[in-house]
């Protein structure tokens, strides 16, 4: 294993200023020495030129790579929803666009995250012979139930592929890009979550090892609550539901002063206690009443989203890996 943590992204343009706030995130509560991969999808020079004066900002970034993968027709014709585009794909070709660390152990990371503690309690996890780890999703009933339903997915958890403790070496033996890429090629599904859901269709049940839910924190998730008091707090924060920079910030704001939500409004300014650390870094969509709209509808719906989950617990018997 290297000294170094080997922490890997994949975004184009529109994700520069998120990977600036994840990177200062990381790079602050992490005592360990961090190399940043980052893959290419479409990064304007200026863009690119902030990125690699990273290294001079932290003197525990030893270096920061920029570099463009190979492009492949199948995910550029891809057609993906509308929240996502083909640069998602691009996180399977790791090992290929830096060969380097192919057969290492490396994390990759969404941009949407923040990293709240220290990254190298993941690094330190023992992947017991799993080309891979992730998070599983399934305690987030309503989600899951409805992909695993779509994709036929009859084993396993539906892990989340926005944060995984890779082994390269394995990873690669397994053939996981290659195997992917065939069931997109060929697949009649609907992938609702395009790279994410081809992988829990296609890979093997024991291919993924289930991590703590610590290290891939969904604060707006219906089970988050549970995950705090099991876990304590998180180490990486996954805005994979209402996004901070899209919802009003004066609302969420006056939500934490008053105590609404008051999980919710506190992982909201999480993130901009972060993100006002980060000279330049800009969200114009932080004023968006539509979208704080929908943050108010997703949390009112909870509680039923809970009652529905029990039932079906009540009901199965089924337990997942993780009991909250």
């Amino acid at each position: 294993m290297s000294d170094s943590i080997n922490v890997v992204f994949v975004f184009d343009d529109k994700f520069s200023d998120l990977f600036r706030v994840a990177v200062h995130s990381m790079a602050k509560n992490t005592g360990k020495n961090l190399r940043i991969h980052v893959v290419d999808c479409g990064i304007s020079a200026e863009n690119r030129r902030k990125i690699l004066e990273i290294t001079a900002k932290y003197g525990n970034v030893s270096s920061v790579r920029v570099r463009a993968p190979r492009r492949i027709d199948v995910f550029e014709n891809f057609i993906t929803p509308k929240h996502f585009n083909s640069s998602i794909f691009y996180r399977l070709t790791i090992g290929e666009t830096f060969p380097d660390i192919a057969e290492d152990r490396y994390i990759y990371i969404d941009c949407d995250v923040l990293v709240d503690g220290d990254i190298a309690e993941l690094w330190n996890v023992d992947l017991k012979n799993a080309a891979f780890g992730a998070v599983s999703e399934d305690k987030n009933f309503v989600n899951s139930l409805r992909r695993r339903a779509s994709l036929g997915i009859a084993h396993a958890e539906y892990f989340n592929s926005g944060v995984m403790l890779i082994d390269g070496k394995k990873f690669m033996e397994s053939e996981i890009f290659e195997r992917t890429l065939k069931f997109v090629e060929t697949t009649e599904m609907e992938l609702g979550c395009s790279e994410q859901d081809a992988m829990n269709a296609c890979l093997g049940e024991h291919e993924c090892l289930p991590l703590s839910p610590k290290f891939n924190f969904m604060p707006f998730a219906e089970y988050s609550k549970r995950c705090l008091r099991r876990d304590g707090n998180p180490v990486i924060v996954h805005y994979a539901g209402p996004k901070p920079w899209v919802i009003n910030r004066r609302v969420a704001q006056l939500m934490e002063s008053v105590h609404l939500f008051q999980h919710s409004s506190r992982m909201l300014m999480k993130f901009w206690k972060y993100a006002d650390e980060v000279d330049g870094v800009t969200f114009p969509n932080s004023k968006s009443n539509s979208q704080t709209a929908d943050f108010f509808c997703k949390r009112l719906l909870q509680p039923i989203e809970r009652t529905i989950r029990k039932s079906w617990k009540t009901l199965t018997g089924q337990r997942g890996k993780f009991a909250y």
